[in-house]
């Protein structure tokens, strides 16, 4: 969903006068349009404007400007862009929501995020329309009963064939294998001191992001990193100063950023992967109280290492370049018998079960706030709470003042 390196909420209108200068050729991600016309109910404007943008979709996401005319020979478009041409937008706002009511109403499964940005380009109005790669089943242009999956490759956009749409589910399926087993076999590889011999592994919480480019087989330059704010890389949800100990270091599989306030070893890490998937752990959940037989979980602690975590962890999806959407997957081991207090010292009632895996959970932007990430994640840590005999779980101003520690 970005255009020469930049996402399309980056773009500038240089960045447009340059794509028209160095003859920058539409591709399977890139196309240009003279005009955006939706016509009416009454003509087929509509439906090609679907087709257009779930062929991207359907295919490597990208970005769609319109107000750009082509080069032409004998007539017809070459690919390549000529001049501004501009757009007549009497209401930004009221094509937008038009746009996004089509979207709404004509897709199966619906696109949940299209960017959509008004740009002045020699005093002229363009719109790039920024759409994602589909991180699950591709999606379905359903306006006028059509009823098909639109797909592009280099020269435009066609219906797909029987072949092609059976590759887009299998690629889904694949996906969703393949993270999960990512996902097990690190936890239990973890568990068992395979790969970080010093990590404390009692009550274990992991945290897995992960793109849908993971399954692309990346190979980021992680030595970049250092070119961020490194306390937010070491220390995405607790403060430097409440460690002890702390480092970075490389290993076979990245880097690896750890802290500890025990001698004894690791009780906090980051994982960072050349495949793009992040990995972050905690054990500080858990903890004894004055009485030694028993234990709690604190779910204050839960909230604060899952939504900060996410919160930060945008700007390192940003940095590779890594579109939306991801996944997070939440897993809670040793549970059996806790306590779990709540994030204002309530108390539910104790886990009757050892392990909490949760199923995978869709984060379709990376401009996300701590709210916006909070309610998407409460249904999730509402599970949790119900694990542990409770009802509902607190609301985002019940438990906002767990989250000071971001400013």
């Amino acid at each position: 969903m970005y255009i020469q390196g930049k996402y399309a909420s980056e773009v500038t209108s240089q960045d447009i006068l340059d794509l028209i200068k160095n003859k920058v050729r539409e591709s399977k991600s890139l196309d240009y349009k003279r005009e955006l016309n939706l016509g009416t109910d009454k003509d087929d404007k509509k439906g090609k404007f679907l087709h257009d943008v779930l062929a991207m979709y359907n295919t490597e996401g990208g970005c769609i400007i319109y107000g750009i005319e082509e080069e032409k020979v004998k007539g017809k478009n070459t690919s390549y862009p000529k001049e501004v041409y501009g757009l007549k937008i009497e209401n930004f706002d009221k094509l937008s929501q038009q746009i996004n009511s089509l979207i709404r109403d004509y897709t199966d499964p619906v696109l949940s995020v299209i960017e959509f940005i008004n740009l002045k380009v020699e005093d002229k109005d363009v719109i790039i329309l920024g759409i994602p790669k589909t991180q699950s089943i591709p999606s379905m242009n359903t306006y006028g009963g059509v009823n098909n999956f639109p797909r592009r490759n280099s020269s435009g956009n066609h219906v797909s064939t029987t072949f092609e749409l059976t590759q887009m589910f299998q690629q889904s399926l694949l996906f969703k294998e393949k993270s999960e087993q990512f996902r097990q076999q690190r936890i239990k590889d973890i568990r068992d001191t395979k790969i970080i011999p010093h990590v404390l592994v009692n009550g274990s919480t992991f945290l897995h992001l992960i793109p849908y480019n993971f399954q692309n087989e990346l190979l980021l330059n992680l030595k970049s990193l250092q070119a961020l704010e490194l306390e937010k890389i070491k220390f995405p949800f607790l403060s430097a100063d409440y460690y002890e100990k702390r480092g970075l270091s490389y290993n076979l599989e990245g880097l690896l950023a750890y802290k500890s306030h025990s001698k004894q070893g690791y009780t906090n890490y980051h994982q960072y992967f050349r495949n793009g998937a992040i990995e972050i752990y905690t054990s500080n959940c858990l903890s004894t109280n004055e009485h030694p037989d028993t234990k709690n979980f604190h779910s204050a602690t839960l909230i604060r290492f899952v939504v900060i975590s996410i919160y930060r962890c945008q700007a390192i999806f940003k940095h590779f370049k890594i579109e939306p959407p991801y996944i997070a997957y939440l897993s809670l081991c040793d549970l059996n018998g806790l306590t779990l207090i709540g994030p204002n010292s309530t108390c539910p009632g104790k886990f009757s079960r050892n392990e909490i895996n949760l199923p995978n959970i869709v984060f379709n932007s990376l401009d996300l706030e701590v709210k916006d990430i909070f309610e998407i994640l409460h249904p999730y840590f509402e599970i949790i709470w119900q694990a542990a005999d409770g009802e509902e779980f607190p609301s985002f101003e019940e438990c906002k003042n767990h989250f000071k520690i971001i400013n």
